[in-house]
């Protein structure tokens, strides 16, 4: 099969990456026609004076020149964030972007009318006011409630997000009522009715109910914010203290970013107080000055603008439209230097500005700077869509078969564990995890394991049971094979970085196991190369004698006895591969797995030199997986080491990478008809990949705050259970029940 990124154009990604440019480009062209509708409106003279017109003053202008340059503002800023949004936050801020957009367009259409001398029958009103509801109810649902929710599902603790959820529905209700209050007015005042105060009053009652929730939701969301921030403050002073004691496996102190998220924690609980007393504010003015707060006088506006002198002074008191616009612009630098929504941008523009490129291949560049804003995951489920339609069965019945049964010889994450633990006690009594590689392992433990069996060792410690694997592994043999051991588990906890958790594999497997177990992990299945290929239909017996990496010791040669199939060995097929041998089929597998589950998923375990991208089984693999729409999730031994060392990817050559045997290589490299493009086409996924790392959007900086609070937690609940253990010896027995307690903290 050739390993190429070609591959035909899509349709429907031109479509919709018309579609995404189209719809910003609408706001802006409604917003410069109410520009000039504006400006038109205040040079004309009205063709006749309707004395009876309430609404217009002697400061429409200002109102409507503030109005107008806002509505350019939050034009530009709703086209851009829409334009480029590609996370679930993104699109929460461009959602109110664009409702601010629809405010400031009424606000403007409202006052060119009153200078047309036109009744609105408090349509205006209404549109403008509710949406400027709608833009507090969003700032909360994405500031606040999605924060919540974010720190709720990764520390697994009860943050009361539903009792947040129905304070959220409230308001909504109780906005409604009062845009509803406020439109019958000016409705009443335009059609000059004269309601009794009763419907004042009634109007009121929902003003107040309305600023008591609002106020009631602030106060709850500061105290849980500040309870998930004493919460990290004490698990880290515990830590601390228990680290001048303990080893640094239990406690990773040190890290400036880290340090940092929690930094940046107290910064969002700050702004969301903020937020949310600027919201009140803002409201509490409008209703106020608007005349719906009985007992205050409804015409408490007049009294404030004569009391001082009618001039410029009451204007800037009294105005709803100009404390509007204020509200919106602060609302704008929020949204664009706090919350990272101009970063955001620039990180996705970095990583994904070539995508489609990659997708309609050479000599279609044009379409791809026309369609680089697209949605990378729009783009990754086009191309496994493709992917999925387009496969076919190998023609030659006995090379799939071969295919199928390479395919169904998954591993579970207990089972990887279990293997784990008996290393240097059952088997391979000299492992050490610290120095010890995946070669290594696979030639002094599971090729003698699976000696006898003469088959895979997934076969032996599964005990025969097939299983397809929910995702596959790339690694490096060259590197340790306890990092392996420990990015398999980060991939089932969802995390990143696998550093912390190789250093616990040395101390308490079956603690992993049971944060592991927690979110059902333990039976996620995995594919990994030297576990699920028969290490005895090839390579276990090496005409070259064998050494330890650590110690130089000869390693005893494997007399399994077993027919060895290399990649041109009969008997084979057409092309001359060999049907017998299992390491010329991993393409083909993938494609068969990615084709039969949509869900199955790519995950690279870097090692801490990144030798991963140096061999050449592990780049056309990554290369295989993202051509085919897969999902690829890299894994790491720590951020700061990738960001040493990432620039080991504007080196990357095909022809320069390696593999175990010269032949793998030669294979691979037939397979690329066009190096040069390869080459440059990795460079650039890879540099996606590791741009993951410190191009992170807002919501996933709070996770990433969340994981790294857990796992102090975590630590906090290990050592409080080891000290209380009748054997507090720093590791429980193999195979004992974690007794750890669920995540629970009494501050909440």
């Amino acid at each position: 099969m050739e390993l190429s990124f070609a591959g035909p154009s899509l349709e429907s990604t031109r479509r919709e990456a018309l579609r995404r440019r189209l719809r910003p480009a609408i706001l802006v062209l409604v917003s410069w026609g109410l520009l000039a509708l504006a400006i038109w409106s205040a040079t004309v003279e009205p063709s006749y004076e309707n004395v009876e017109f309430p609404h217009s003053t002697s400061y429409d202008s200002y109102n409507l020149t503030f109005a107008t340059v806002m509505l350019q503002i939050v034009a530009a800023s709703a086209g851009v964030v829409l334009m480029h949004a590609r996370t679930d936050c993104l699109f929460h801020l461009g959602a109110i972007l664009f409702v601010m957009w629809i405010s400031e367009a009424a606000l403007v259409v409202q006052y060119i009318l009153q200078f047309l001398r036109i009744k609105d029958y408090g349509l205006t009103v209404a549109i403008s006011l509710g949406c400027l509801h709608g833009v507090g109810f969003g700032y909360q649902k994405t500031f606040i409630f999605n924060c919540m929710s974010d720190i709720e599902l990764v520390l697994a603790i009860n943050l009361g997000t539903r009792k947040a959820a129905h304070m959220l529905l409230v308001d909504a209700l109780l906005s409604i009522l009062a845009v509803t209050a406020a439109a019958a007015q000016r409705l009443r005042a335009d059609m000059g009715l004269h309601w009794p105060d009763s419907v004042r009053i009634l109007s009121s009652m929902v003003c107040w109910a309305f600023l008591c929730a609002s106020t009631i939701f602030a106060l709850q969301t500061f105290k849980i914010m500040g309870g998930v921030l004493r919460l990290s403050e004490d698990t880290t002073a515990r830590l601390a203290q228990e680290a001048k004691s303990r080893s640094q496996i239990w406690f990773q102190n040190g890290d400036p970013e880290i340090e940092a998220t929690f930094h940046k924690l107290r910064k969002h609980r700050r702004h969301v107080l903020t937020l949310s007393v600027v919201r009140l504010l803002v409201f509490g003015h409008i209703m106020l000055f608007g005349g719906f707060l009985w007992p205050l006088p409804a015409d408490l506006s007049a009294r404030v603008t004569d009391r001082l002198g009618g001039g410029f002074a009451g204007y800037l008191m009294t105005d709803s439209v100009l404390i509007t616009t204020l509200y919106y612009l602060y609302l704008i630098v929020i949204i664009w230097y706090v919350y990272g929504g101009l970063s955001s941008l620039v990180g996705i523009h970095a990583r994904f500005q070539e995508e489609l490129w990659q997708v309609c291949g050479r000599g279609k560049a044009t379409m791809a700077r026309l369609l680089s804003s697209l949605l990378l995951e729009e783009l990754r489920l086009a191309k496994r869509a493709r992917q999925q339609a387009g496969f076919s069965l190998s023609s030659d019945p006995r090379w799939q078969a071969q295919v199928q049964d390479l395919a169904c010889r998954a591993i579970t994450v207990e089972v990887l564990l279990d293997f784990y633990q008996g290393l240097g006690r059952d088997y391979m009594r000299g492992f050490n995890p610290d120095r010890h590689t995946t070669s290594d392992v696979v030639r002094q433990a599971i090729i003698p394991l699976s000696a006898s069996a003469g088959s895979d060792m997934a076969n032996v410690l599964m005990q025969g049971q097939r299983m397809l694997p929910e995702a596959m592994v790339s690694h490096t043999w060259r590197g340790r094979f306890r990092d392996l051991v420990a990015a398999v588990v980060a991939d089932g906890l969802g995390e990143q970085e696998y550093g912390r958790i190789g250093n616990l594999l040395d101390t308490d497997v079956d603690l992993i196991k049971h944060w592991i177990s927690r979110g059902c992990g333990l039976q996620r299945t995995y594919w990994i190369c030297a576990f699920c290929v028969n290490q005895h239909k090839s390579i276990c017996s090496p005409t070259v004698q064998q050494t330890d990496s650590v110690t130089g010791a000869l390693v005893p040669p494997c007399g399994c006895g077993c027919p060895k199939f290399l990649n041109t060995d009969a008997p084979c097929r057409a092309d001359g591969s060999s049907i017998q041998c299992e390491m010329n089929k991993f393409g083909d597998m993938m494609a068969w797995l990615a084709a039969k589950d949509s869900s199955f998923t790519h995950v690279l375990a870097l090692d801490l030199d990144l030798d991963l991208l140096q061999r050449a089984w592990c780049v056309a693999e990554a290369a295989e997986s993202y051509i085919m729409g897969m999902s690829q999730y890299m894994k790491v031994s720590s951020l700061s080491n990738i960001r040493r060392k990432w620039a080991k990817v504007k080196k990357l050559r095909v022809e320069d990478m390696s593999a175990s045997r010269p032949e793998d290589v030669a294979e691979i490299l037939q397979r690329i008809p066009n190096k040069e493009e390869f080459n440059t086409q990795i460079q650039k996924l890879f540099d996606r990949l590791f741009g993951q790392f410190w191009h992170l959007p807002p919501s996933e900086r709070v996770r990433v705050m969340c994981r790294e609070l857990r796992w102090r937690m975590n630590m906090v609940e290990a050592m409080s259970e080891e000290a209380t253990s009748p054997m507090s010896s720093g590791s429980q027995k193999k195979g004992a029940t974690s007794p750890l307690p669920p995540l629970e903290s009494a501050m909440f």
